[in-house]
């Protein structure tokens, strides 16, 4: 009696691969989305619910961020599988290290000394970021 091998149609990095991007991408997506509905209705003139929007933005702006680095250690984790060069403006990755870069500046720290997160406040309100 011999046993038969059950032979995958996918190698397992290949699977781990999908399965961080998967998860990469829903988990951006998801914060993104709760980023945006969670200040409804907007009322930008209102000053109390711009400090709870931008207090609101920094305290969930990491969610994002760690969805962008399990989509890259996706790509990390497949290595050399893919073998075919891509164009910069088609390759997932490219567009993944642009709203990192967008999200950064955005969602830093909260600035420790009330002074200066007004003027954090008005800075960010000012340039609109």
């Amino acid at each position: 009696m011999t046993s038969k091998k059950v032979s995958s149609s996918r190698s397992v990095p290949s699977l781990v691969a999908l399965i961080l991007k998967t998860a990469g991408v829903v988990i951006t997506l998801a914060a993104l989305l709760d980023m945006f509905i969670l200040p409804l209705p907007y009322q930008f003139l209102d000053r109390s619910w711009q400090i709870s929007f931008v207090t609101a933005w920094v305290e969930r702006g990491i969610v994002p961020l760690v969805g962008i680095v399990l989509f890259l250690i996706g790509f990390a984790v497949e290595g050399g599988l893919e073998k075919e060069k891509k164009s910069l403006w088609q390759d997932p990755r490219f567009w993944a290290y642009v709203l990192a870069s967008l999200l950064g500046p955005c969602v830093g720290a909260k600035p420790p000394h009330p002074l200066v997160h007004n003027l954090f406040m008005n800075a960010v309100f000012t340039v609109g970021c």
